[in-house]
């Protein structure tokens, strides 16, 4: 049962959620599968140096190699990593377009807008940027300053990604932890030397691709207005409303003959 259920979470589920991200833009696939991959290093890396060294505490009984030095230090690694690896990405129309138009215009998500955020006078100066004249009267450490921020807004949502692959996607591999202990089994397999199979690698990816999916149709994408699909909600419309909407639309019409928005 508990195989059938990892292979049911990890191929239908998650091959149908990835290839959906695919045809979205390469960008849809590659940032949250290396924001999985980096959690996971910088998770080891983190928990080899520092280990049960600052909080004593057992972080999981199912994954007793698992600290808490290691998960907070993924997760910091995995949001500074996820603002780098976004901002390369979007460098590339092959990434960033969907597959059916690589030479598509750029999405306004993928251009640098400014944004404005209200800081300490004193982290403005030490951040490079002139503090308000009426902010530098002040005291430094108490004024409060506007500081300019020219970023992609897809880094916000890189940012987003890069909090779900820290914080609930290691619980995939928590998950595949219980099901190696229910089996009374160390590793997946044998083929990477020291670290088990490739489910052992790949076990965190089980709900990252879904929650891609989930993040992109409900945040990222903008809803296509087409005659198509305009058509199919008119003729779902009860016969009244039909003609609601065509006088409506002919009442427009007349305000504005040539279309200008």
């Amino acid at each position: 049962l508990g195989w059938t259920v990892f292979v049911l979470m990890l191929i239908v589920i998650q091959l149908s959620a990835i290839s959906d991200n695919l045809f979205e833009g390469f960008y849809w696939f590659w940032l949250p599968a290396s924001l999985v991959v980096c959690n996971d290093t910088f998770a080891y890396f983190s928990g080899k140096l520092f280990g049960r060294r600052f909080i004593k505490r057992k972080f999981l009984s199912v994954s007793p190699n698992k600290t808490w030095e290691g998960f907070i230090g993924a997760l910091f690694c995995t949001i500074i990593w996820s603002q780098l690896f976004s901002a390369l990405l979007s460098r590339w129309k092959y990434m960033i377009c969907p597959v059916t138009d690589l030479d598509c215009e750029i999405p306004e998500y993928f251009i640098d807008r400014e944004y404005t955020v209200r800081l300490p006078s004193v982290l403005v100066q030490l951040l490079g940027q002139t503090p308000d004249a009426a902010a530098a009267a002040e005291n430094a450490w108490v004024a409060i300053s506007d500081f300019q921020v020219v970023q992609k807004p897809i880094q916000l949502h890189a940012f987003v990604l890069a909090l779900f692959a820290s914080l609930v996607a290691p619980f995939g591999g928590f998950f595949a932890s219980a099901i190696k202990r229910a089996f009374s089994i160390k590793d997946f397999d044998s083929i990477i030397p020291g670290h088990g199979g490739l489910m052992d690698r790949l076990d965190c990816q089980l709900i990252m691709a879904m929650y891609t999916r989930v993040h992109y149709i409900t945040w990222v994408r903008a809803f296509a207005v087409t005659v198509p699909t305009l058509m199919r909600s008119f003729m779902k419309l009860p016969r009244e409303r039909q003609e609601e909407v065509f006088t409506q639309i002919q009442a427009v019409l007349q305000q504005n003959p040539t279309g200008a928005p």
